[in-house]
């Protein structure tokens, strides 16, 4: 249920989201200064996702953005995040607090392949993107929703592996059923998220003197898909950032072209950047990237859109974010029982594939029900078992 409560920013609109936010932070703030178990392996993390937000308050109110309610929406958007850290590592300090966990993510992938095929079927019109059906499922967009799909099938594993659980039918059906909501979705981002978690799992069963072989073997076939595939090809538009472009045309930069979605992005992020350097010390403010750049959408880059949104002291702090998330990750691990080890590799192997889709396709801190699961996974996989009761 409290899961659930988390994830209300996503579903409701946002002029509720922000005060919905705000009590539940409200009420995770209480549990943890009355909790004596407060974990502070992740108290770091804590404090720069609380930095994080002062700076987008201080931006805020620098700035004094147009539209209120969204500026506050991000604001404590970032301010949940970093109590349900807190949170977090106390309620999921035990195996059944992990089992309601895992039962949860289960009932989210059938829900999310049940509202995905009645849309598909009773409603194709009202689901088009490009003329293109695609189910958007329990999420505002296709590829949020197939990556949110993703995270839940592997967030299943992870959960099983930890709970050193026996495979059964069920466990194939529920992420068939996962990877057909993705299909729904027609999710490109979140299946290449998935090839780079195949990538990174296969990586570990290489042997040390022939990863390097390997490694030369899978960047060369990867770029041969890169260059094969027409959806995949326009990555090589990321050259574009270091050169000039004249007239924005939209024949050229139209973002409804599936076969030229990077040449866009690219000519989004330098446009955006140019008009956010003269305010680098507080951006346009939290949750306003979209409204001061040509295409009137987000960056789908989260470093730059931090920029733009923040300024320079937001983005120092998200590189903290991510490097704590790193430290936690290195730390823990590379001792324990095969089903811990294996679960650790799985969410580094995903962790990896959400950032590179954080560079170069989606934004990230809109998120709120999938970074709630992301950092609920975090603490359940730095967790030691032999901490949990």
């Amino acid at each position: 249920m409290r899961v659930v409560l988390g994830a209300v920013g996503v579903w409701v609109n946002v002029g509720l989201s922000a005060p919905l936010t705000f009590l539940n932070f409200a009420t995770f703030s209480l549990l943890a200064l009355s909790s004596p178990v407060f974990c502070s392996r992740y108290l770091k993390l804590t404090v720069y996702l609380l930095c994080f937000a002062f700076v987008s308050v201080l931006s805020f109110i620098i700035t004094a953005p147009p539209e209120i309610a969204r500026g506050l929406d991000a604001v404590f958007r970032v301010v949940f995040l970093a109590a349900w850290v807190g949170f977090a590592s106390i309620y999921f300090r035990s195996q059944y607090a992990v089992e309601r966990l895992r039962q949860f993510v289960r009932f989210l992938i059938g829900f999310g392949f049940a509202i995905s095929v009645l849309q598909i079927i009773a409603a194709p019109d009202r689901f088009q993107i490009a003329g293109e059906v695609r189910a958007f499922g329990v999420s505002s967009h296709p590829v949020l929703f197939g990556m949110l799909m993703l995270l839940a099938i592997v967030a299943d594993e992870i959960l099983r592996l930890k709970l050193d659980r026996s495979k059964s039918v069920t466990d194939y059906v529920i992420r068939l059923m996962g990877l057909l909501a993705m299909t729904f979705a027609v999710a490109q981002t979140a299946w290449l998220m998935l090839a780079v978690i195949i990538v990174v799992l296969a990586s570990y069963n290489v042997p040390r003197r022939l990863r390097g072989v390997s490694f030369l073997f899978l960047a060369g076939v990867s770029m041969g898909m890169i260059y094969a595939l027409p959806w995949t090809r326009d990555l090589f538009s990321l050259f574009e950032i270091f050169t000039s472009f004249g007239e924005i045309s939209s024949d050229v930069y139209s973002y409804h072209l599936v076969d030229n979605s990077m040449a866009w992005r690219v000519v989004n992020w330098k446009m955006s950047l140019s008009a956010a350097m003269p305010v680098w010390y507080s951006g346009f403010g939290p949750g306003h990237s979209e409204f001061y750049n040509y295409f009137g959408l987000t960056l789908h880059n989260m470093f730059f859109e931090v920029f733009v949104e923040t300024g320079v002291f937001g983005l120092l702090f998200l590189f903290a974010i991510v490097l704590e998330i790193t430290r936690c990750l290195r730390q823990s691990g590379h001792v324990g029982a095969l089903g811990e080890v294996r679960s650790h590799r799985l969410f580094v192997a995903f962790s990896l594939s959400l950032f590179a889709a954080c560079v170069l396709s989606v934004t990230l801190l809109g998120q709120t029900l999938l970074l709630t699961l992301y950092f609920s996974l975090l603490v359940i996989v730095t967790t030691p078992t032999s901490e949990m009761g």
